[in-house]
């Protein structure tokens, strides 16, 4: 297993110094990690979440404690470079690219189209004349005549 790509965004808070990922044989990547400033200097804390107790799991983690010391050795480095350096990295960028672009799948070839019927324009009907409530309506009185009669 190897670290391929590292990149990091310092943000200097109380006791967070900055947030990394971590890309693992240009094939994996794990997000979230933060650079901590503990009582024993800066560590590597891995991504967690908080349990409804308080608590705090972390959500992906290293078994072996010789891979942990390696992820943690790789990103302080890249950490202390840029904290070195900071004009170095105004933008964002991997420590380092993959040698090769991943395989791209070769395309499947377009799908024919049916062939389509020719479409009739419409031809345009003269719209019908507004009606409105006050035009039918007759007045009070023609009606009242109407109903005496």
């Amino acid at each position: 297993m190897k670290i391929t790509a590292v990149s990091m965004r310092v943000v200097d808070r109380e006791k967070v110094k900055a947030f990394a990922s971590i890309t693992i044989d240009d094939e994996f990547v794990v997000h979230d990690l933060r650079i901590i400033e503990g009582q024993k200097g800066l560590f590597v804390a891995m991504p967690s979440r908080k349990l409804p107790n308080g608590e705090f799991r972390d959500v992906a983690h290293p078994i072996k404690p010789e891979v942990r010391e390696m992820i943690q050795g790789i990103v302080l480095d890249e950490y202390e470079k840029r904290k070195a350096s900071p004009e170095a990295y105004a933008e964002e960028r991997p420590v380092k690219k993959p040698e090769a672009p991943p395989a791209e799948k070769p395309e499947a070839p377009p799908a024919e189209k049916p062939a389509e019927a020719p479409v009739e324009e419409a031809k345009a009907e003269p719209a019908p004349e507004e009606t409105t409530a006050e035009a039918t309506a007759e007045p009070a009185e023609a009606t009242a005549d109407k109903d005496q009669q």
